[in-house]
């Protein structure tokens, strides 16, 4: 698979895209669109997880709870 950098790749594609559009590299790696070091994108960031993250909350929360509660009850019932 090609590695761009957000630059290279909104020049090939002819978009206009940000950053925080992608999910980037942790380290410089090297670009194969301009031959330099930069972050180059690994993916892409799905839409859905900034739309639905009020439920995910929720549900985190869900979830601890239920944890704590189990964690309770068998802590009493010993």
């Amino acid at each position: 698979m090609a590695e761009f950098c957000v630059q290279c790749y909104n020049r090939i594609n002819q978009e206009k895209t940000y950053p925080s559009d992608y999910i980037l590299s942790f380290c410089p790696e090297l670009c194969e669109g301009c031959g330099k070091y930069k972050r180059v994108i690994i993916s892409r960031t799905p839409y859905w997880d900034n739309r639905f993250l009020f439920f995910n909350i929720i549900y985190e929360i869900f979830l601890l709870i239920r944890e704590l509660f189990v964690y309770f009850y068998n802590r009493k019932n010993k």
